[in-house]
């Protein structure tokens, strides 16, 4: 408060200016409950707006974590293999496999096929995959073979590779076809998925367009 008669700064509560001894109007006197509350509430309302950014941040890391978990389920269910779509050209598919498998994957001498092979794949311990992607229609992705087989000690048979296989498309795409009496086919949206028991030590995988 500011003192009518001599303007000095009366603080909030007193009656009388400390400077000239002028009696304060009362239209001027703040009660000092009412300056603690009013103090009070502005602490309130400082920390709600240091709050704001923090809760930003927090729905901003929420939403990415919805859209990377989205991206993943939508790369398992559109039926590519490994997110490769149909069309993707020889150099850009075995650099989508080397980011994919973070291996180093190399082009076969015939120019049209992408070869790789992956350790313990998909966290099936002591699996090992031998990818073949084929591409030979104009040098683009058409096909792709995976060729399975369980290393000596690793807990898995081929019976079991096969049926962790069975479950894992089953869940994605539904029951398999099995009419072929030999395969089993998973009608996607983008592709055709045959699980074929090769050998008794051979599983393989084709994915076609």
């Amino acid at each position: 408060m500011i003192c009518d008669k001599c303007g000095a700064n009366v603080p909030d509560g007193y009656e009388f200016c400390m400077k000239c001894g002028t009696k304060i109007k009362a239209s001027q006197v703040v009660p000092v409950e009412a300056s603690l509350e009013e103090a009070t509430s502005e602490k309130r309302k400082i920390t709600k707006k240091e709050l704001i950014p923090v809760i930003t941040v927090a729905v901003g890391i929420i939403a990415l974590v919805a859209i990377m978990l989205g991206m993943k389920g939508g790369s398992e269910k559109n039926g590519y293999f490994a997110n490769i779509p149909w069309g993707t050209d020889i150099e850009t598919v075995q650099r989508m496999v080397d980011k994919t498998y973070k291996c180093e994957s190399l082009i076969g001498k015939d120019k049209n096929t992408v070869i790789a092979t992956i350790e313990n794949y998909d966290g099936m311990q002591g699996v090992s995959a031998l990818l073949l992607l084929t591409c030979e229609d104009n040098s683009t992705l058409n096909e792709v073979s995976v060729l399975f087989s369980a290393e000596d000690g690793s807990k898995y048979t081929s019976e079991k590779i096969a049926a962790e296989l069975v479950k894992k498309y089953n869940g994605l795409f539904g029951k398999a076809d099995t009419s072929s009496g030999y395969s089993k086919k998973w009608m996607t949206k983008n592709s055709t998925i045959e699980l074929l028991d090769l050998t008794d030590n051979l599983i393989a995988l084709r994915f076609e367009k």
